[in-house]
């Protein structure tokens, strides 16, 4: 599983640091796996929108993989910064993609899921799960009706996901 987690480094610390070498226009390298440390060397809007949708896709499904690496090593806070690193690309993008926040709602339900299965009906999963939702001030879940609320989509998944095993 190391092995693992180091790969998914190592692909989200190459797609980093090549979009910023395009946007930047000279050699640079990303030491991190922290989006926020790659925008930081961005100075516009522009650029950073440019900058988040460059491989976004790959980028987005390392990141995922990346997170899930880290919660099955007992990284929880690596999980949750990997989560908050999708709704931030999300909210940076400027496009009307949603590669990021699709990526963001899988990776949430597969913490969730995987959240149940080490703490089940246990006060440490409620505690767990609350970080989980702590995102929430990133992005607000997308609505698909005035009836439904901003748990059911990522329980949904996680409910779909349980039923499968």
């Amino acid at each position: 599983m190391l092995l693992a987690k180091i790969s998914d480094e190592t692909s989200v610390q190459v797609s980093l640091t090549l979009c910023l070498i395009k946007q930047l226009g000279y050699n640079t390298s990303v030491t991190s796996t922290q989006l926020e440390s790659a925008l930081a060397q961005l100075n516009t809007t522009t650029k950073i929108a440019s900058f988040v949708m460059c491989d976004a896709e790959n980028r987005a499904s390392s990141t995922e993989w990346l997170s899930f690496s880290c919660l099955q090593t007992g990284n929880w806070l690596g999980t949750l910064s990997r989560i908050n690193d999708l709704y931030i690309a999300y909210n940076r993008s400027l496009s009307a993609s949603n590669i990021y926040l699709s990526f963001a709602y899988r990776t949430r339900a597969r913490a969730i899921v995987n959240l149940f299965y080490w703490f089940p009906y246990d006060i440490q999963f409620i505690a767990e799960t609350q970080e989980v939702q702590n995102l929430d001030g990133a992005i607000p879940f997308v609505s698909l009706g005035d009836n439904i609320t901003e748990w059911n989509l990522a329980w949904s998944e996680a409910g779909y996901r349980l039923s499968k095993i």
